[in-house]
């Protein structure tokens, strides 16, 4: 999994899909189709944006898993909007519930979906978010 962090875009700013989960199996599907870099935890993703002065991925799109080992994914939309992000947030859930979703929704997320997705919904999503932006 520690080599999926390797795998980067060959430019900072070219990356314009992060997705923050413990599972690299969203990372995998995607970066086939399109740039992305992946985070283990939601610290991972505010670290690299701070290192770049918080506007290194002002273009980009977040998937989040809601549920991380040992961190809350939902949160990570706080986080961002806290350092004046305005990147839209796709939160994915393993283990969907009514409560965590109103509250991703609550807070900013621009979509929830329940894992597992079916094939190419999640890339169409992103590919919409980018064209709207």
């Amino acid at each position: 999994m520690l080599t999926a962090m390797l795998r980067e875009p060959a430019k900072d700013n070219a990356a314009n899909v992060y997705v923050v989960d413990d599972d690299t199996a969203v990372y995998e599907q995607l970066r086939r189709r399109a740039p992305v870099r992946w985070f283990r935890d939601p610290a991972s993703l505010l670290r690299w944006l701070d290192s770049r002065g918080g506007g290194g991925a002002q273009n980009g799109v977040v998937v989040v898993e809601a549920r991380l080992d040992g961190a809350d994914g939902v949160e990570l939309i706080d986080a961002l909007r806290g350092r004046g992000s305005a990147l839209p947030v796709i939160v994915l859930c393993r283990e969907a519930d009514v409560p965590t979703a109103v509250r991703a929704m609550q807070r900013g997320a621009v979509d929830f979906f329940a894992r597992p997705l079916p094939a190419g919904v999640l890339l169409r999503r992103i590919r919409a978010l980018k064209r709207s932006r």
